[in-house]
């Protein structure tokens, strides 16, 4: 899977020790799947291209090494529609639709950040 995101990040405090932050964005995803099917024949192949509506992403920055070095969790959902899907093989596209459904994510992490 692709994914070309637009972030925007936004600082809650300008506390040295302790930094929540969230973060708005917007972005596009490609997704390709390709399967073996299990009769004859070539490879099967799925091609979702979508558009998220909205990223939402919520964090706490704590210093590990004075302003150097900052770690912390975080939490984000994203939330969009399948623009487009096409599914087929190599040679032959067997169906193209348009707008075919809703998708959403949810991830969780850790983030490492270096200030110089």
């Amino acid at each position: 899977m692709d994914r070309a995101p637009r972030f925007l990040r936004v600082e809650l405090t300008d506390s040295r020790t302790i930094e929540p932050w969230f973060g708005l964005g917007l972005s596009y995803e490609l997704l390709k799947q390709s399967f073996l099917p299990s009769g004859p024949g070539a490879d099967l192949f799925i091609d979702h291209r979508s558009g998220v509506l909205l990223d939402l992403h919520f964090g706490v920055d704590f210093a590990a090494y004075g302003q150097t070095l900052k770690i912390g969790p975080w939490v984000g959902a994203s939330a969009g529609l399948f623009l487009n899907q096409t599914s087929g093989i190599p040679d032959q596209v067997l169906t193209s639709e348009g707008v075919s459904g809703f998708h959403a994510w949810l991830s969780a992490g850790v983030r490492i950040a270096l200030g110089f």
